[in-house]
């Protein structure tokens, strides 16, 4: 088998949650995660990572410059020639969940949505599969090459990016919110034991990338290419919630109120803008769409001791601009939300 390993450093929150979708986003998106300064879309033979603006999103929080448009940034990378039939899963399951009620239809409420540490796909590609994960505050993902996988058939095109380049045996992925480097990949075998290292290099040619081993390696075992990538001009910032209010329960459990800013899979690569908080457009139209960032409340319950995260529930309309104000835990442990919204179709 042969593990071809890569690593780098998103900006990783402290434990990154690979959020399973069970029908609060689109159906193609399968898994989403939350990381410092960009989200990360996983879909169907296809990675997207959406950057923003921390500081922009943090002055808007603040109410700074609330009608300045906001800067995004989608870079898209395709499994050119994927498998269809591969099979995408979670690894490593969180113990805390996730709540959505977004909108006052029922139907498209989802409770106890798990998180994982892991994305697992089986045969992207045949004999090949692939996997990302967090790795001491970094992303890393890997590609398992099992015998008689062919190394040759992983082809990723990049799309989005302002510049795509090889600089020191690294690929350099420019775009107007950061710049990524994926550090040059480490390929190697397991021998007895002991990792058996082959000479590999990237190959980049119209904005696809692939991955040239010049070492002879043995059909017969695993070979996995084990990148790292390296996300650097960040604006340093989690900015993509506020907190407002807290309170606790008879039990010593922890409550805290704030807003999430919530934007959805881009429909384009490249760099874009959006308004903060929903509203209406020149035409009047309103609603949850690229173009506009809603602002939903975010409700966290924390344990006792305030070491473990319990849930973390998402409230909101479609035209969001919803806010907690106070809370209050009642004798029967109902958790009561003052606040206030801008949303006609807030969930009751």
């Amino acid at each position: 088998m042969l593990l071809l390993h890569f690593g780098f450093c998103l900006g990783a929150l402290a434990q990154v949650r690979f959020t399973e979708n069970q029908g609060q986003w689109p159906a193609y998106v399968k898994f989403k995660s939350d990381l410092k300064g960009a989200k990360l879309f996983f879909s169907e033979g296809k990675i997207t990572y959406l950057f923003y603006n921390g500081e922009q999103i943090d002055h808007a929080q603040h109410n700074e410059d609330f009608t300045k448009p906001l800067d995004l940034h989608a870079v898209q990378i395709d499994f050119l020639g994927y498998n269809p039939s591969a099979i995408y899963k979670g690894i490593s399951l969180f113990e805390d969940y996730a709540n959505y009620f977004i909108g006052n239809d029922p139907s498209k409420w989802r409770g106890h949505v798990q998180h994982y540490q892991k994305v697992y796909i089986s045969d992207i590609y045949p004999n090949i599969d692939f996997e990302i994960f967090e790795n001491n505050g970094s992303i890393k993902y890997n590609f398992i090459i099992k015998p008689n996988g062919n190394p040759a058939l992983i082809q990723l095109r990049y799309s989005g990016a302002d510049s795509l380049y090889l600089k020191d045996g690294n690929l350099e992925i420019v775009n107007s919110i950061s710049k990524v480097t994926e550090l040059r990949p480490l390929v190697y075998q397991e021998e007895g034991g002991e990792k058996k290292i082959l000479n590999s290099a990237y190959q980049l040619r119209d904005n696809v990338l692939s991955f040239e081993i010049s070492t002879k390696r043995n059909s017969r075992k695993a070979i996995v290419i084990d990148p790292a990538l390296v996300f650097s001009t960040f604006s340093g910032s989690y900015a993509d919630n506020f907190g407002y209010t807290a309170t606790y329960d008879d039990s010593g459990c922890a409550y805290s109120g704030g807003t999430v800013f919530d934007v959805g899979f881009p429909t384009n690569t490249g760099a874009f803008q959006v308004k903060f908080a929903g509203g209406e457009d020149e035409n009047g139209n309103s609603g949850r769409r690229i173009g506009y960032i809603n602002r939903d409340c975010g409700i966290l319950k924390y344990s006792k001791d305030g070491k473990k995260l319990i849930y973390a529930t998402y409230l909101g309309g479609a035209i969001s601009n919803d806010q907690p104000h106070s809370m209050i835990v009642n004798r029967k442990f109902q958790l009561v939300i003052m606040g206030s919204t801008k949303s006609i179709d807030f969930p009751m």
